[in-house]
């Protein structure tokens, strides 16, 4: 929801700004990069969804997000960016996963990041009592 409203918002400022070569394509092109890079990035959540509930604590998990964007930063420019998963969302979404390792290794990255995250939080679950 978060990621459409973001959307929504740069498509008003864009008309309210009257940006020059604004089109339908450019329309549905953004929007569905938007959506496949929210989309991979909403599953890749589940590691920091776990690290929440096993520290109880909103500030590990903001240090986490911390650490995955500045490395993030570190890796736009090098070779091996589509290795690091929330580095790999951007250019999957635009088409641009880079030829030094087959794309698979990239979808194959984000699934096992997703499963482990997802897989820890259950198990973590049954083995902790919620109240």
């Amino acid at each position: 929801m978060l990621t459409l409203v973001a959307w929504a918002l740069t498509l008003i400022l864009g008309l309210l700004g009257n940006f020059p070569g604004f089109n339908i394509s450019l329309l549905l092109g953004s929007f569905l990069e938007f959506l496949i890079c929210g989309g991979l990035l909403f599953l890749l959540s589940s590691p920091i969804v776990l690290l929440t509930l096993v520290m109880k604590s909103y500030v590990p998990p903001i240090i986490l997000t911390v650490i995955i964007t500045m490395t993030n930063l570190m890796l736009v420019n090098s070779k091996h960016k589509d290795l690091f998963p929330w580095t790999a969302t951007l250019d999957i979404a635009n088409n641009e996963l880079q030829p030094t390792y087959p794309p698979e290794y990239s979808y194959i990255i984000i699934a096992v990041t997703t499963i482990s995250g997802f897989i820890a939080t259950l198990f973590y679950f049954k083995k902790v009592d919620i109240h």
